[in-house]
């Protein structure tokens, strides 16, 4: 696991951190652009091309599609004031 505020990875009692990632992997899959991830590169949401306000009408269902395709069990995606929120 990686630690949220620092981004490095977490050791304790001298052993590396291991838990649940799922939120983890969630934002690393939104943040990503297409191509980030070199032996997967169609994955990555690029929600940082939102910010200009042009939203992709497919966006959500291709976000959700990869989430899924990454183990993370998604049902719908919500953005509301400009908070992604996964259900």
């Amino acid at each position: 696991m990686t630690d949220p505020e620092t981004g490095d990875l977490m050791v304790r009692d001298g052993a590396l951190v291991v838990g649940d990632t799922t939120a983890q992997t969630a934002e690393a899959v939104l943040r990503a652009m297409r191509g980030e991830f070199k032996e997967f590169p169609l994955l990555g949401a690029e929600t940082l091309k939102m910010l200009g306000g042009n939203e992709d009408p497919m966006w959500r269902s291709d976000a959700k599609n990869m989430l899924q395709a990454c183990g993370v069990p998604a049902s719908r995606i919500e953005i509301e004031n400009g908070r992604i929120t996964i259900e």
